[in-house]
């Protein structure tokens, strides 16, 4: 712990002043005048014109201009809960649902998004004054400690579990994102804009501390995405290119380690599979649109995570629910692979829901590394699958799913996990097939 003296003044020597576009607060800190210094660095902020964040926000639709206006009013609604209303400021360590994982949610500032997305739809700048208000309440409020176990934000402390993975969902999907909504708008202030700044700076150290790399697992891959953003969003730190240069090196290195031959993700969850591999494609969106170099092989090496979905999927063109996942569509995740790998007509044909490209040149199959064995009888919707689960525990999210069996056929999911016995549900997508009798 250092007092506030010393930090700010860590942080104004961490400032690359040499940067021409940063001659202002050279000067002003060459004459002990930090007031000034502050007022040249938010101009240089408002007014640069790059570098740019990925996945830049648009005019919210009418769904996310409500949640806007529920944020407005104090209202939450996270990870399945109930809504909660705070009857007051809002507590970064509430726990309304005695449920961990809700103030866990929050302090990930999904809803500055909205926020974001609601002002370039009406320009009506009480979405402005609260985002403000709320970067400056968080950074005031850290640390904050969420249950008796992790401490959240940019701190370490003995006897606490950092939550670092929240630290670079925060860097890497929700705060350069709004960030550049609002840094031009007249309701955020210079404060405002360096309060941002300097707390993005001390992200930017403690992802930097190998202990708050969690290497092997979906944290990392999200740990190292949020440090390659601050790395390239934020060039007016001396640390920057340190930061970039680190992060592709770890991110490069859980490619490799996270990803067996076959293609699946060590935890074996469809879903966590998933949030390495967003995050692996978030560094190299953001690495295009800002002209950084990456290892020439980056996105090559990504080609085997697009190929597991259909290696895995069911007839229905969704990915069962293995381990701490639940079934979701894989034509989501074929977006990106099939812009990246034109070639694969096989990732056309999914996305485009089997109305361009063709098919896997393949039917059952068996995916050593994962341990799951799959057959087919076709591809067609109403074709028959089984999947059955040979395969080791994995490496996180795991449930007790050695030998389960996943079974769809004529356009049912009848077998598998998390589905009540017998046939009284709702086939997921194609209603032409009769239900069947019961035995």
């Amino acid at each position: 712990m250092v007092g506030a003296e010393e930090e700010e003044q860590r942080f104004w020597a961490a400032l690359d002043t040499d940067r021409p576009e940063l001659e202002a607060v050279k000067q002003a800190l060459a004459v002990g005048d930090r007031a000034a210094a502050g007022a040249a660095l938010a101009k240089e902020l408002r007014e640069r014109s790059g570098p740019v964040p990925d996945a830049a926000l648009g005019p919210a639709d009418d769904r996310t201009l409500q949640r806007a206006d529920e944020t407005l009013a104090g209202t939450y609604r996270l990870v399945g809960c109930p809504a909660y209303t705070y009857p007051g400021p809002i507590v970064w360590n509430a726990d309304p649902s005695h449920y961990e994982q809700w103030a866990i949610q929050l302090n990930r500032h999904a809803e500055w998004l909205a926020l974001g997305e609601a002002y370039l739809r009406t320009h009506d700048e009480k979405y402005a004054s609260c985002w403000a208000a709320q970067v400056r309440d968080w950074v005031a409020a850290m640390p904050v400690y969420i249950g008796r176990n992790w401490i959240q934000g940019p701190y370490n402390e003995g006897g606490k579990s950092s939550l670092s993975l929240d630290a670079g969902i925060r860097m890497g999907q929700t705060w350069f994102q709004s960030f550049d909504v609002f840094r031009h708008s007249p309701s955020v202030d210079d404060a405002t804009l360096l309060c941002f700044v300097r707390s993005c700076w001390q992200h930017g150290e403690y992802l930097m501390r190998p202990e708050n790399f969690r290497h092997g697992s979906n944290w990392g891959a999200m740990e190292a995405n949020g440090l390659f953003h601050l790395g390239v969003l934020l060039p007016e730190l001396r640390d920057a290119a340190t930061w970039r240069q680190t992060a592709i090196d770890r991110l490069s290195g859980e490619i490799d380690y996270q990803v067996y031959p076959d293609g699946a993700q060590v935890e074996l969850a469809p879903g966590y599979h998933g949030v390495s591999l967003h995050n692996f494609l978030g560094t190299m969106h953001l690495a295009r649109l800002n002209d950084v170099a990456l290892p020439a092989d980056y996105v090559a090496r990504l080609e085997r995570m697009f190929g597991y979905y259909l290696k895995i999927a069911l007839p229905d063109l969704t990915a069962p629910g293995l381990n701490d996942s639940s079934p979701h569509g894989v034509q989501g995740y074929l977006r990106d692979g099939s812009a990246l790998f034109p070639a694969r007509e096989e990732y056309r044909w999914a996305l485009t829901g089997r109305r361009e490209g063709r098919p896997p040149d393949y039917l059952s199959l068996a995916m050593p590394y994962a341990g799951w064995v799959v057959f087919r009888s076709g591809w067609d919707a109403g074709a028959k699958s089984l999947l059955f689960d040979a395969g080791p525990f994995g490496t996180g999210h795991q449930h007790e799913d050695k030998l389960h069996l996943i079974l769809h056929a004529y356009g049912w999911t009848l077998a598998g996990p998390g589905l009540p016995p017998g046939p009284d549900r709702v086939p997921r997508e194609d209603a032409r097939y009769p239900r069947l009798p019961r035995r």
